[in-house]
């Protein structure tokens, strides 16, 4: 079975899902990311499948992977690069179905110094194209989906710029995924939502190049409920009357988005099937 990400739409892009593999997620700083990540983990959570989180970079927000992502789930904090690559292939072997190292960039070699020493990029290179060899073949075998966070840090001028690790992704990844920043709506003061884009840039078993978005909400992450009633309403499932909505059959939701939200997860997969896509890959 392939993984869902939380975001219905994105999910149709894929035909599904994320597949087994290497998958990278690049994008600057505040792109959704990590919340992404967290919500592809929290939907294998719920499918009942063992996930784990590989951090890098700093400590791990324990109370926002809570809140947006698994409530149960391996966290490890390697000190140095051949560490975290060795956590990853265990996670594997001890049956994990999705691991998240976050980020990749944070991989450093064992004799970088942090304080005084100087990068070794040609190092780090070496080291993830190795190692990821190595995981991507066993992610194979277990079918598990090894997300690889990559932090780009530099101002982003559209979809088709090229990240450090651009060659590397390239030739090991079965999924890249670009994440930008759209837009963002505030209520009396405080964030209410942010509006993600994403660009597929390279798939093997779904179109590439395709765009779209998803909403990040500051307690939820990626609302899964919400994603599919707009997916529902976008593809002409689900009709707008008034502040209400209505299917082809069965009784109308709402009113407005956040109630009709709720009653779909009430009963998703009825809705869910209602959504259901021809050439959609489950396997």
């Amino acid at each position: 079975m392939r993984l869902n990400t939380g975001a219905y739409g994105l999910d149709v892009d894929l035909r599904g899902g994320i597949p087994s593999g290497i998958i990278e997620i690049s994008g600057g700083d505040a792109s959704g990311k990590t919340t992404l990540g967290l919500s592809i983990l929290r939907e294998a959570q719920l499918r009942g499948d063992l996930t784990g989180i590989v951090h890098l970079d700093g400590l791990p927000d324990k109370e926002y992977i809570y809140k947006v992502g698994p409530t149960e789930t391996v966290v490890v904090i390697p000190e140095r690069g051949e560490v975290a690559l060795e956590l990853v292939y265990q996670l594997l072997l001890r049956g994990a179905k999705a691991i998240l190292i976050d980020t990749v960039t944070s991989v450093e070699p064992r004799n970088y110094n942090p304080r005084f020493g100087e990068r070794d990029f040609a190092a780090r290179h070496r080291l993830l194209y190795h190692g990821l060899s190595i995981i991507r073949q066993l992610a194979y075998k277990k079918r598990c989906s090894v997300i690889c966070l990559n932090q780009i840090r530099t101002n982003i001028p559209s979809y088709s710029f090229k990240s450090p690790l651009d060659s590397l992704f390239q030739d090991l990844s079965d999924l890249r995924l670009f994440l930008k920043r759209k837009s963002y709506e505030t209520e009396y003061g405080t964030l209410a939502k942010v509006s993600i884009g994403y660009k597929v840039n390279k798939s093997l078993l779904s179109t590439s190049q395709s765009k779209g978005s998803f909403t990040l909400w500051p307690e939820v992450g990626i609302d899964r409920n919400y994603e599919l009633l707009y997916y529902l309403i976008k593809s002409g499932k689900l009709k707008k009357s008034g502040a209400y909505f209505v299917p082809a059959s069965g009784r109308s939701l709402g009113p407005g988005y956040m109630t009709a939200s709720e009653q779909i997860g009430g009963d998703y997969e009825h809705y869910r099937n209602l959504a259901t896509y021809k050439g959609e890959v489950t396997t």
